[in-house]
């Protein structure tokens, strides 16, 4: 019998073809403590289980789950607990999160046998009756029909007498609530009460999707906005009522049918501009580089040198050693893989190079990176709360350091313009993966010198691109007109 239950399940992955087979840095396996088996007892229940991952800026794998389990009545569990060693990263990576009930039970059950608290979940109070209280209410069919997740919201369910699901609601604490009635999925904008009497006829409903066999689809409302510096396009793939349009979003399930992966038909186009001019300082600050005192653009705009016949803006961006930043004004985005993403800058220098060595280059660009992560919207808790351990491990990942200080013409100012990728921990993507593109400013330059561009760059996996300009040379080098075009 015991042969017919999974003791572990070890996981290494191949990164190139011809490559041997490694979880030295990416390492999911599934096993215990101690014997490293999951163990049960002897009627099949788990007693113990652990999981490794992967936290952004960790350099190697980590447990992110260690499990033991506590029953009573032979097969009724009571407590789950977790004696993960990062307690402060408990929940974050979509592991188990033990809740804060500390040594009592997690579980309360009913006279049927039903649960109806999870504390581990706040699955509790459900008719504000206090914390630890009942969260889920069941029909005479012993169907849910509330179920309350504190801090987040109430799920009610109305059935017909048969127990076929009618109409599903999520209520959440604050905010609109999502109601769905078969395969139509509406957004309420009018406000429900959690215990008020169903079904919920609605006032403010607006139909957001529509469900089928492969996935949705998602209604959108289309978007067509630009002034040749800033623009955004969104559109789907399918006209509907009311100025709408609807985007064909396919699921793509594991061997259980749950949802592993989204495939969407929905297509952006974003492209922003750093015009440099003080009349835009607001909103391209917001924008483009880290917040706060530091941000690239701020620092580094200056009057437009008087040579730069060609240009007609009143101020650039200067960057070199001398300029006092090496960094220039930068964008960081979330990307999905096959995003293409295009950058294109103006520049203008005169003079010879000089020295084009600057020690504390790799530290610069690393405390623009970290600054933006920690900083903007653009990436969630997890990876923000750990900008710091990510600007660590980035500054020692073999190739990393040579793409931020490459050695190109040396005859030439050592500037360029930059797109790296990382992926969804924030790990490097190597240049020869597709995660890096470069292109270095010329030689010299004369009125007819054309601005430097990286077209069509593919993004090579889910995760974060990095696009800045950059110059560690003595000799200064001015930017302008810095253009990004992200499209997926």
């Amino acid at each position: 019998m015991d042969r017919a239950r999974t003791s572990n399940a070890n996981f290494k992955e191949q990164m190139h073809p011809g490559d041997g087979f490694s979880n030295a840095k990416m390492d999911f396996s599934v096993g215990g403590s101690g014997t490293g088996k999951i163990t049960y007892d002897r009627n099949g229940n788990l007693l113990k289980m652990g999981r490794l991952g992967v936290l952004p800026g960790a350099a190697s794998p980590v447990t992110i789950d260690d499990l033991t389990y506590t029953y009573s009545l032979s097969n009724r569990l009571d407590k789950v607990t977790d004696a993960m060693p990062l307690s402060a990263q408990n929940g974050s990576s979509g592991d188990f999160k033990d809740g804060s009930n500390g040594s009592a039970n997690d579980y309360v059950y009913d006279a049927n046998g039903n649960v109806v608290a999870d504390l581990n979940k706040s699955i509790q109070n459900a008719l504000g009756d206090g914390a630890g209280s009942s969260g889920v209410v069941y029909n005479h069919l012993d169907k849910p029909e509330l179920i309350r997740i504190t801090g987040k919201g109430t799920v009610r369910v109305v059935y017909s007498a048969d127990g076929q699901t009618l109409q599903r609601a999520f209520i959440p604490e604050s905010g609109d609530a999502t109601v769905t009635i078969n395969e139509f999925v509406y957004q309420e904008t009018a406000s429900l009460a959690p215990l008020a009497a169903t079904p919920f006829s609605g006032t403010g409903l607006a139909l957001t999707s529509i469900l089928f066999e492969e996935g949705r689809i998602r209604v959108i409302t289309p978007v067509s906005t630009g002034d040749g510096i800033e623009g955004l396009i969104v559109s789907g793939n399918l006209s509907l009522p009311n100025n709408k349009e609807g985007a064909y979003d396919y699921y793509i399930r594991d061997y259980q049918e749950n949802v592993r992966m989204i495939l969407t038909e929905e297509s952006h186009t974003f492209y922003g501009t750093a015009t440099m001019e003080t009349g835009r300082a607001t909103r391209e600050a917001a924008i483009f580089g880290q917040p706060g005192a530091g941000n690239e653009v701020t620092i580094t705009r200056v009057a437009k040198p008087t040579g730069w016949t060609n240009n007609s803006s009143a101020a650039v961006s200067r960057t070199g050693n001398q300029a006092g930043t090496n960094i220039g004004p930068n964008l960081l985005y979330r990307v999905m893989a096959g995003d293409k993403v295009s950058a294109q800058v103006s520049y203008y220098f005169t003079g010879s190079p000089g020295s084009s060595s600057n020690p504390d280059m790799l530290l610069n660009m690393l405390t623009s990176l970290a600054g933006s992560i920690g900083g903007r919207n653009v990436t969630g808790g997890l990876v923000k709360s750990n900008a710091t351990a990510i600007g660590t491990q980035l500054s020692t990942t073999p190739g990393f350091p040579g793409v931020v200080s490459p050695t190109g013409n040396i005859n030439a100012p050592q500037a360029y313009l930059t797109i790296l990728f990382f992926d969804e921990r924030f790990n490097f993507i190597p240049a020869a993966d597709g995660g890096v593109a470069q292109t270095q400013v010329a030689a010299s330059w004369n009125a007819a010198t054309s601005p430097l561009a990286l077209a069509n760059i593919k993004a090579p996996k889910n995760g974060y691109v990095y696009v800045y300009v950059s110059n560690r040379s003595d000799q200064h080098v001015y930017f302008d007109d810095a253009r990004r075009c992200w499209c997926s």
